[in-house]
């Protein structure tokens, strides 16, 4: 009976009650040692719109509109063409009597004071002409390189010098109105120098009103 008691007793269950904290220690996540991540910030920029300066919008103007002196060059360069080409043929058919009108000009019997005025005139323009071309060209040159005010001053004197053109081809149409009173082609040539004096007139408004378009020296 004594080694009966002494044999072992199975052990009990262990029981586990939900309401205590269990003995071993848990892991537990704390919150308290991370750091927290940065919350994004809207920051709200107050932006005003300006409205475009004066010389912005002024040099968009320019860049819009073609410049006064590109026009006045090109009208001078022109009439200096058409003008030096048509004195040169009137002085050589002038050299021999004329007999057969053609498009480009009307056979009209001047006298011999009328015919050396109309001869001179001829000359006259002829020597417009070629200054007149140098300036237009030299004007166009030095705006493209930014010296406008020096093109400006080029091109006052190559229209100038297209006015006086002009006026010297008025001068010989008056003549020939003169010897041929109801010729349609004459008529035609003042009706056209009126016309091309006009024209010279806004070029002149345009160097004066719009300047040389403010650029550099």
């Amino acid at each position: 009976m004594a080694e009966a008691d002494n044999v072992s007793k199975p052990a009990a269950p262990l029981e586990m009650s939900m309401d205590k904290e269990p003995s071993f220690p848990l892991p537990a996540s704390s919150m308290d040692g991370k750091k927290q991540p940065p919350l994004p910030l809207a920051v709200v920029v107050d932006v005003e719109l300006s409205p475009p300066s004066p010389a912005s919008s002024a040099s968009m103007d320019r860049k819009e509109k073609p410049p006064a002196v590109l026009l006045v060059c090109l009208w001078a360069l022109l009439n200096a063409v058409i003008f030096a080409s048509g004195a040169i043929a009137e002085l050589i058919m002038n050299r021999n009597p004329c007999t057969t009108s053609t498009w480009f000009s009307q056979c009209v019997e001047l006298t011999a004071a009328a015919a050396a005025e109309a001869s001179a005139l001829w000359r006259g323009q002829l020597w417009c002409g070629a200054p007149q071309a140098v300036a237009a060209a030299l004007a166009l040159l030095l705006a493209a390189r930014g010296r406008s005010r020096l093109a400006w001053a080029l091109a006052f004197v190559a229209l100038a010098a297209t006015a006086a053109s002009h006026y010297m081809e008025g001068r010989v149409d008056r003549i020939f109105l003169a010897a041929a009173p109801g010729g349609a082609y004459i008529a035609f040539d003042v009706a056209m120098g009126f016309v091309l004096a006009l024209i010279d007139l806004i070029g002149f408004l345009c160097l004066l009103i719009l300047g040389d378009g403010g650029g550099e020296e």
